[in-house]
C-alpha cells in the first residue's frame, strides 16, 4: 500500500495500527498525526511563549490569563503578516510577528528542508480546508498521495430503541453476557459514546452482572492529597518543594501523581522564581487526569473512531440527535466571520465533515450494536438526522427483566411493587418476577428516623454547634435533610460557574471603595483569588460580565447621591451566642450596612447583593423558612459596632440580571438601572426613610416606592412600621433558639414542610434516595399573610 513512501500523515488511531504493522516488517517510514506534523511544519511553542503573552499582553486592561494565551497560540497557524478586515485577526497578526521576532515560536526550518522530494501519503484524513492548504504547499516541494481506505462495507446495522436510558443499559448488560456465553473473548467487546449519565448507570448495573469494566478516568489529579500537599509546600525553591513532597508518596497512585507534578514543573525550568508561575502550574495540574485502572480481561471503553477488527463487538450507546455526530456551534474564539477571511473551515464545514466521518466509522464496524433511548431525566431525545442517510432499521424493545442478574431483578421487583402499592399499576414483569422471587422480603423497611442519643451527638460535635441562616433554613424545611447535610456532612459541595461569579461579584463590590486600585486591577486580582480554571465559553462570558459589573458599580455610585447614609460596613460578620446544652453560636454575613449616626440613634439600611433569584416573601417566616431578610435585621441589631439602631429599610439588590436587548442605548441603560433598584421593605416613617432615600416620592433607589397624589405611600410599595420590623427580628431570634434547642436534642425526624403547593423540604433536597419519605411524613402548613404575622402593616 505504501511503496516508496517516506512519510505518512494520518489520525492517531491509524498511526498506532500502522506502527504495529511496520514494526513487523521493519519499514523505515515516518508516521505523524496531523497535529504532530503541523507543529513541525508550521510552528510549535513552549511554556515560555505562554508566559511571555501573559506578561506582555492585556485583555480588558488586565494581563492575559493562561487559558486565553493558549487560545491565541492555537489560532496563529493560518495568520499572515498582512492587514485584515477583522480587528481580532489584526491583533493575532501583530502577536505572531512579535513572537517570531522574539524567537518564541519554534520554526523548524530543517524539517521543511527535509521534506523536499519526499513521497508523502495523506492517509484516511478528513478533507478539510486546512488540510487542502497544507497539501497545496507540500505539492510544491514533495510528491503527495491521498489514500482513503474507508470501504464502508457494513451498511445494514440495526438501531435498538428503548423508552428509557436504564432499559438501554440493561439491554447492553444482557447482550454482553450472551456474547461471553457464546465464547466471544471479553477483550473483543467495546462500549462507546458514553457521558456522565451513562457512567453512573453502567457503574451501578454492570457489577450486578459481574461484568469487569475499564472506563476512562476523567477525574483531575487536582484535589488529591498529594496535590494538596504540593500546593501547601509550594515555594520558589522547587527542588526543596519536590524533595519534601517525596515523603508523602505512599502507594502507586501517589507516585503516579508525583511524577505528573514533576513533569509539569519541568516544563517551567526556564523560570528563576517558581512563585511567578503558580497559577500556570495549577492550571496544568487541573488538566491532568488520574491514571485509568486498566483491567486486561474486561470490557473497555473506546471511541467510535477506533480501528476495530472483524472479531470485535462494539456497543454504541446514546445514538441521539446532538450526541452523535457532534454538532459544532459558532462559539469559538475565531468565529465564522474571521474564519471566512482566513479561508479555513466554517462551522457548517465542520458539521459536514463530522457527519461524513461518523458515517464512515459506523460503516467500517462489522459487529456494531446501536442503542438509543427516548426519554431521560424528563427530556425527550430524537434519533440523529444522519439516520435519514444511513437508513438503519429501527427496532423498539422493552428490557425490564434481566436474564443474567438475580440481584437486578430483585431490585426491579421492589420498584414494581412500590408502583403497585402507590398507584395500583400492574404488569407482566411484576407477576413474572413476583412468582420467581417469592421469598423477597418486601415492605419490611421502616424509613423513620431512629432517635440518636443527644449526649452522643454532643460528643460527636465536640460540644460545639455552629448555626447559620442556611443551616437554620434547611432544618426547618426538613430536620432529616439538616442531619444528613450538616451533621453527617454527606453533601458534596461543588462550585458552579454561577456560584463562582457570585463570589467574584461580592468580593469586588465589598472592596471597590476601600482599595486604591483601578476596577480592572481589582477584577484581575479577585479573578485570580478564585483559584479556578474556566473553559473557553466561560472565558468569553467573563469578558461580558466584566463590563456588566462595571455598570453595576457606576450605578451604585449614582445611587449614592440619593441618600444621606454614606458610612458603610461591608461583609459584616456577626456572631451571637445561644444558651443551651453545648456551646452554640449563630453567625451571618451582611453584604452592606449603610448608616448615619444622628444624635443618640444610628439610622441604617441593610442591603444584600443577589446574583441569583430574588425573593422578599415573608409568609413562611413563622415556620422558620425563608427568614433571610428578618435574620439580617436580627444580625444588624446584634452588631456591636453600631448602637441604638433604627432600621430605615432592609433590601435585596439583584446585581446580575438577564440581558436587555433594545434598539435605543439610552432606554436600555434606564431599564438596566431599574433592575438594580432595591427590592425589600422600607420603614413607613417617612422622616426616617427620607434619610436613606431622598427620592422616596418617586424613588430612584427603591423598587415600587412612590407617593401618590393623595400624599399617601403607594400600595405597590412594601412598608413596615418600626414595631413590625422589630417583630420580624424577634421572630428570627425565637426561631434560631428553637432550632438550636431541637438540634441539641438530636430531633431529626423526616418532616419535609409543605406550604400550599410548595414542598420546601424536598424541592432542592439531594437526599431523596436516602429518606424514602412518604405522604405521612410531609407536614402541611397554612400560608400566612403579612396581616397574620405582623398585624397588617405592609
Amino acid at each position: 500500500m505504501f511503496p516508496n513512501t517516506n512519510i505518512i500523515i494520518t489520525t492517531n488511531n491509524y498511526k498506532k495500527e500502522l506502527l504495529k504493522e511496520f514494526n513487523k516488517e521493519l519499514l523505515n517510514i515516518k508516521i505523524y498525526t496531523l497535529n504532530e506534523f503541523n507543529k513541525l511544519y508550521y510552528y510549535d511553542y513552549s511554556k515560555e511563549t505562554i508566559i511571555y503573552i501573559m506578561n506582555n499582553y492585556k485583555m480588558n486592561k488586565n494581563n492575559v490569563i493562561y487559558d486565553i494565551a493558549k487560545i491565541y497560540l492555537d489560532n496563529l497557524i493560518y495568520i499572515e503578516d498582512k492587514q485584515y478586515t477583522s480587528t481580532k485577526l489584526n491583533f493575532l497578526s501583530k502577536l505572531k510577528k512579535d513572537l517570531l521576532d522574539n524567537n518564541l515560536l519554534k520554526i523548524n526550518l530543517l524539517f521543511k528542508e527535509s521534506l523536499k522530494n519526499k513521497n508523502i501519503v495523506i492517509y484516511n484524513l478528513p478533507n478539510t480546508k486546512e488540510l487542502n492548504i497544507l497539501i497545496k504547499e507540500l505539492n510544491t516541494i514533495s510528491k503527495i498521495d491521498i489514500i482513503n481506505t474507508n470501504i464502508n462495507s457494513y451498511k445494514n446495522h440495526i438501531i435498538y430503541k428503548f423508552k428509557t436510558i436504564e432499559e438501554e443499559v440493561l439491554y447492553i448488560a444482557n447482550n454482553i453476557c450472551e456474547l461471553i456465553l457464546k465464547g466471544i473473548d471479553i477483550k473483543h467487546i467495546y462500549i462507546t459514546n458514553l457521558n456522565d449519565e451513562y457512567y453512573k448507570l453502567i457503574r451501578r448495573i454492570f457489577p450486578m452482572y459481574n461484568i469487569p469494566l475499564t472506563l476512562e478516568n476523567n477525574t483531575s489529579i487536582y484535589g488529591t492529597y498529594i496535590v494538596n500537599k504540593f500546593l501547601e509546600l509550594y515555594s520558589s525553591n522547587m527542588e526543596e518543594t519536590l524533595s519534601k513532597l517525596k515523603e508523602y508518596i505512599t502507594d502507586e497512585e501517589s507516585e503516579y501523581i508525583y511524577n505528573q507534578i514533576l513533569n509539569i514543573v519541568n516544563n517551567y525550568a526556564f523560570i528563576n522564581n517558581y512563585d511567578e508561575v503558580l497559577e500556570c502550574i495549577k492550571t496544568d495540574i487541573k488538566n491532568t487526569k488520574l491514571k485509568t485502572n486498566n483491567i486486561v480481561n474486561s470490557i473497555h471503553e473506546s471511541s467510535i473512531d477506533n480501528i476495530y477488527s472483524e472479531e470485535d463487538y462494539v456497543f454504541l450507546l446514546s445514538f441521539n440527535q446532538g450526541v452523535i455526530p457532534l454538532i459544532h456551534k459558532d462559539e469559538l474564539y475565531l468565529t465564522d466571520r474571521e474564519r471566512k477571511e482566513l479561508n479555513i473551515s466554517l462551522t457548517v464545514d465542520k458539521n459536514n465533515i463530522e457527519k461524513e466521518q461518523t458515517i464512515n466509522y459506523l460503516s467500517n464496524i462489522k459487529n456494531l450494536i446501536i442503542t438509543t433511548k427516548k426519554y431521560s431525566n424528563g427530556e425527550e431525545f430524537q434519533l440523529p438526522s444522519i439516520n435519514n442517510i444511513l437508513n438503519y432499521q429501527i427496532i423498539e424493545l422493552k428490557e425490564d427483566i434481566s436474564n443474567y442478574s438475580n440481584l437486578y431483578n430483585k431490585i426491579k421487583l421492589t420498584s414494581l411493587k412500590d408502583e403497585y402499592t402507590k398507584y395500583g399499576t400492574t404488569s407482566n414483569e411484576l407477576f413474572l418476577l413476583d412468582n420467581t422471587y417469592k421469598d423477597l422480603p418486601y415492605n419490611s423497611y421502616n424509613n423513620n428516623y431512629n432517635q440518636i442519643d443527644k449526649n452522643l451527638l454532643k460528643k460527636y460535635l465536640n460540644n460545639e454547634l455552629k448555626l447559620s441562616y442556611t443551616s437554620i433554613d434547611r432544618y426547618f424545611s426538613c430536620p432529616f435533610s439538616y442531619y444528613l447535610g450538616n451533621i453527617l456532612k454527606l453533601n458534596i459541595y461543588e462550585d458552579s460557574f454561577s456560584q463562582k461569579i457570585g463570589n467574584l461579584f461580592h468580593a469586588i463590590l465589598e472592596k471597590f471603595n476601600k482599595v486604591n486600585k483601578s476596577y480592572d486591577e481589582l477584577w484581575q486580582e479577585e479573578l485570580n483569588n478564585l483559584d479556578t480554571s474556566f473553559n473557553n465559553k466561560e472565558l468569553l462570558l467573563l469578558e461580558k460580565l466584566h463590563d456588566e459589573l462595571l455598570f453595576v458599580i457606576n450605578t451604585l455610585k449614582e445611587q449614592e447621591t440619593y441618600t444621606e447614609l454614606h458610612d458603610e460596613l461591608h461583609e459584616e460578620k456577626v456572631y451571637t451566642s445561644i444558651t443551651g446544652d453545648m456551646k452554640i453560636s449563630f453567625s451571618g454575613i451582611i453584604d452592606k450596612i449603610k448608616y448615619k449616626k444622628d444624635n443618640n440613634k444610628t439610622i441604617i439600611a441593610i442591603i444584600d447583593y443577589k446574583t441569583g433569584s430574588v425573593d422578599i416573601d415573608l409568609s413562611t417566616i413563622p415556620y422558620g423558612i425563608g427568614m433571610q431578610l428578618p435574620i439580617y435585621i436580627y444580625l444588624a441589631k446584634n452588631n456591636k459596632k453600631l448602637d441604638h439602631i433604627e432600621v430605615a429599610g432592609f433590601y435585596l439588590q439583584h446585581i446580575l440580571n438577564e440581558e436587555i436587548k433594545l434598539d435605543g442605548d439610552k432606554e436600555q441603560e434606564e431599564l438596566k438601572k431599574k433592575q438594580l433598584l432595591l427590592q425589600g421593605y422600607s420603614n413607613s416613617d417617612l422622616d426616617l426613610l427620607s434619610t436613606f432615600d431622598n427620592t422616596y416620592n418617586k424613588s430612584l433607589l427603591i423598587s415600587s416606592m412612590s407617593i401618590t397624589k393623595k400624599n399617601e405611600i403607594s400600595k405597590k410599595a412594601h412598608v413596615l412600621s418600626s414595631e413590625a420590623i422589630d417583630k420580624l427580628s424577634n421572630i428570627a431570634e425565637d426561631n434560631i433558639k428553637i432550632a438550636a434547642e431541637k438540634i441539641s436534642k438530636a430531633e431529626f425526624n423526616i418532616e419535609p414542610k409543605k406550604i400550599e403547593k410548595t414542598n420546601y423540604g424536598c424541592r432542592f433536597c439531594k437526599y431523596k434516595d436516602i429518606c424514602y419519605h412518604t405522604n405521612d411524613n410531609i407536614i402541611e402548613l397554612k400560608k400566612l399573610s403579612v396581616d397574620e404575622i405582623i398585624g397588617g402593616e405592609e
